[in-house]
């Protein structure tokens, strides 16, 4: 003989969209953004660390439940370094010439110049690693 329990409220919680399923999911978004900001502590210098801190899990209820986005907030530049970056020129907009810092190590540009050829940033994926190391093992 076999008895069937039927807790109120249990069917509700397992469809609902904070039923495991959702957890599950926002478990993983939360470990690829853990990931992502390792990766970017590492493959970056850190600077003002606006990007380590942008990297978030983002959800957005929708018709089939919720959905995760990992991604970043206030760091558009992200995608770009995720990329890399088109050729592009710099040029001297608020003064005669472009210039470094004096104590910069790595200047890019020497003084009285007035453009620059950037050859564009080259990618260093900080994003992608991430999900394959979450769902597919690295």
């Amino acid at each position: 003989m076999s008895v069937l329990l039927y807790e109120p409220g249990l069917f509700e919680l397992l469809e609902s969209p904070a039923g495991p399923t959702t957890r599950s999911v926002t478990a993983k978004a939360e470990a690829v953004a853990a990931i992502a900001r390792d990766n970017v502590r590492t493959n970056f210098t850190r600077r003002s660390g606006t990007l380590e801190e942008s990297i978030g899990v983002f959800p957005e209820e929708t018709v089939d439940g919720v959905a995760c986005q990992v991604g970043t907030e206030g760091a558009p530049y992200g995608r770009i370094l995720e990329l890399g970056g088109e050729a592009h020129e710099i040029r001297a907009v608020n003064r005669r010439f472009l210039f470094s810092e004096p104590n910069n190590p790595n200047p890019l540009i020497n003084t009285h110049m007035r453009t620059v050829a950037h050859p564009g940033p080259p990618a260093k994926p900080w994003l992608v690693p991430a999900l394959e190391t979450v769902f597919f093992g690295g």
